[in-house]
C-alpha cells in the first residue's frame, strides 16, 4: 500500500474499534491512537460493516481520502490493516534528507523508521510504502529516463483520461510482468494491469522486437 510522505493527515499504529452512525446517518470511523480515542468521517455505504468484522482490534494506518459527491467535496478517512500486526512505526529512526528525486515516482526517496517481531532495533523503507509480510518490501531500483512525447500520444492518452505517463508506467509494469502486492509492496509503485494486458504487451514486445531476442542458450 502507498502512503504518500506528505500526505495532509496520517495516522499511524492506530487500534480500529468500530464505525459509529451519527445522528443523521454520518458515519465515522473510531480508532486509538497515542492512548485517546479519535473519530473522523469515514465513507458512507454498506463496505463499513465489513470493515468493522474484519478490522476491529487491528494496528494499522488511518489515512486521509479526498471523497467527492454531486454535491460537495469533503474529506473522509479510511483504515487499513497492517498486514504484518507486530510491524510499527519507529518515528525516531525517520531519516528526512530531502534527497532530490530518483527514478520516477521520485517521492520514496524518503526513509522512514520502522520495527516488528524479527527486526526489534529498527530499520528504514521508503516513504511511500507500508511494509507487508515480514516487514518485506522490494526497493526502487528504477533509472530515470527522458524522452519527447509526440502531441499525437498525448492526444491518445487524452482520449483515454490518462497521461502519457501513466500510460507509459502502464504498459512498462504489464511489459515487464510486475506485480505490487501487498505483502510485498513494490517502492517504485510499478503494478500490472492485469493477466490479460501482460500477455497482450508481452505479444505486443515479441511481435515489434522478436528478432533482436537473445537467448541464454539453456
Amino acid at each position: 500500500m502507498f502512503i504518500h510522505p506528505r500526505q495532509p493527515v496520517a495516522f499511524f499504529n492506530a487500534r480500529f474499534t468500530g464505525i459509529a452512525t451519527e445522528e443523521g446517518g454520518d458515519n465515522y470511523l473510531v480508532f486509538e491512537y497515542q492512548g485517546q480515542e479519535v473519530r473522523q468521517p469515514t465513507f458512507p455505504g454498506s463496505g463499513n460493516a465489513e470493515l468493522s468484522a474484519r478490522a476491529v482490534g487491528k494496528i494499522g494506518v488511518v489515512v486521509r481520502v479526498d471523497w467527492q459527491t454531486e454535491e460537495r467535496d469533503f474529506p473522509t478517512y479510511r483504515f487499513d490493516a497492517y498486514l504484518d500486526q507486530s510491524l510499527r512505526r519507529a518515528f525516531e529512526l525517520d531519516v528526512f534528507e530531502h534527497a532530490p528525486p530518483i527514478g520516477s515516482p521520485g517521492y520514496n526517496a524518503e526513509r522512514i523508521g520502522w520495527r516488528n517481531s524479527l527486526c526489534p532495533d529498527g530499520f528504514l523503507a521508503p516513504a511511500g510504502i507500508i511494509p507487508g509480510t515480514d516487514g518485506r518490501f522490494i526497493q526502487d531500483e528504477t533509472e530515470a529516463l527522458t524522452i519527447d512525447v509526440p502531441p499525437e500520444f498525448v492526444s491518445l492518452c487524452d482520449e483515454y483520461k490518462s497521461t502519457p505517463m501513466q500510460v507509459l508506467r502502464g504498459f512498462i509494469a504489464d511489459a515487464a510482468s510486475l506485480s505490487n502486492y501487498i505483502a510485498e509492496p513494490r517502492a517504485d509503485g510499478y503494478s500490472s494491469n492485469g493477466s490479460d494486458e501482460r500477455m497482450l504487451a508481452y505479444d505486443y514486445i515479441e511481435r515489434a522486437y522478436g528478432m533482436r531476442r537473445e537467448f541464454d542458450g539453456s
